[in-house]
């Protein structure tokens, strides 16, 4: 147990050396050398016909309503994949070189869904905001305030029967390890391995009738491959300049809540591959905000046997 425990931690600081050796070289553009600067350059014009295609299919198939599934979500991601197959082979080669974290085919594979799924969501949530007219600028900013760390699935119910009428607050559940690091395996047998810092931090809301939105802001998302998670970590801050990550949901009326792109069925906290999708659900005073490391997120939780981080925040149509 102790040689396992020691070759665990092993992997995770070696992850974290290596995240450190591809993320020092983006703090100033005048500290890189041009062949790195072109090569960065060059990731981001090989996404761009991607970024168009996935802008124009949200639209289109409406995928940021309330009547999006997982299935008319997942055939767009297909079709993205198939179309630009070249594309984002030669972006995951380029990560390659510039992160010097070699994937193998497997690893390389999921990255390349990673990146077209997390931004059908990015596009699907910030094109909700437009097409109703809710600006980041006009939110009211809440800090969600800790309640401590519950470690039974009883704990965790119990206290929650209330409706979404009655209950003042609504209270939100972040997997132990996404906010405070580890490793192990999660409720399906996936393994996971995280340095943890993925805290929610903040939560935006809008409005002062139905519907309500509400985005979630988490400092970080760390992917359950520590050596996948290295090449992600470049990448997402090379094409959005931030490792932060966000999920989104609107609250439509006292009984109904959409997730929209942020929602993902019943897979666990390791599952290595996106797989965001939308649903309308009854309504409870209760979320929980990881129940993949990507931050999908549910009314139920998918993870039962793993401690959890208890949060609340106002909730603003009582």
């Amino acid at each position: 147990m102790k040689q396992m425990n020691l070759f665990k931690w092993s992997v995770v600081l070696l992850a974290l050396l290596l995240a450190a050796m591809a993320i020092v070289p983006m703090v100033s553009a005048e500290e890189k050398d041009p062949a790195r600067l072109t090569s960065e350059e060059k990731v981001r014009d090989l996404f761009k016909p991607i970024d168009a295609d996935i802008n124009k299919m949200v639209d289109e198939k409406i995928l940021y309503s309330s009547q999006a599934g997982t299935d008319r979500f997942s055939e767009p991601t297909k079709e993205v994949l198939k179309k630009y197959e070249k594309n984002l082979d030669e972006i995951v080669a380029r990560l390659d070189t510039l992160t010097g974290v070699h994937l193998d085919e497997t690893n390389r594979t999921i990255l390349k869904e990673i990146i077209v799924t997390e931004h059908f969501k990015k596009v699907s949530n910030d094109m909700e905001l437009e097409k109703r007219g809710l600006k980041l600028e006009d939110a009211k900013v809440i800090t969600p305030k800790v309640l401590g760390v519950v470690t039974m699935t009883d704990e965790i119910n119990k206290p929650e029967t209330d409706s979404i009428v009655s209950a003042p607050l609504m209270n939100l559940y972040q997997t132990y390890p996404d906010v405070y690091g580890g490793y192990g395996f999660d409720d399906a047998g996936l393994p996971y391995n995280v340095a943890g810092g993925n805290t929610l931090y903040k939560v935006l809301t809008w409005g002062n009738s139905y519907p309500y939105t509400y985005r979630l802001y988490y400092y970080d998302e760390d992917h359950p491959n520590p050596t996948l998670d290295v090449t992600y970590d470049y990448y997402r801050y090379l094409e959005i300049g931030t490792y932060e990550d966000s999920a989104q949901f609107t609250v439509w009326d006292a009984s109904n809540i959409q997730y929209s792109l942020s929602w993902s069925s019943t897979r666990t906290y390791g599952y290595p591959a996106g797989n965001h999708g939308s649903i309308t659900r009854e309504y409870h005073p209760w979320i929980y905000v990881s129940n993949i490391w990507n931050h999908d997120i549910d009314t139920s939780d998918s993870n039962p046997t793993m401690s959890m981080l208890k949060m609340s925040i106002p909730y603003y149509p009582q």
